[in-house]
């Protein structure tokens, strides 16, 4: 999982501002990716009535170990 992180911190360039220390960086800003955003974005072009609880749960769970382990 590391060699994946370090390969998306080494794909920032020229993309990410270089003050940004978020690793999910939001492109071309100081800001971040907003996961439950995201998934929720889907689930509307899906024309879900419901987005899917435990997949936010899930990606939440992991957002959170990812977050704790590069602090």
């Amino acid at each position: 999982m590391l060699t994946a992180l370090d390969m998306l911190m080494q794909c920032r360039t020229g993309t990410v501002p270089e003050g940004n220390k978020f690793v999910f960086a939001n492109p071309e800003t100081d800001g971040y990716l907003d996961f439950y955003k995201s998934l929720q974005k889907v689930a509307e072009d899906a024309s879900m009535k419901k987005p899917a609880t435990r997949l936010r749960k899930h990606v939440a769970t992991w957002k959170a170990l990812i977050s704790s382990l590069l602090v």
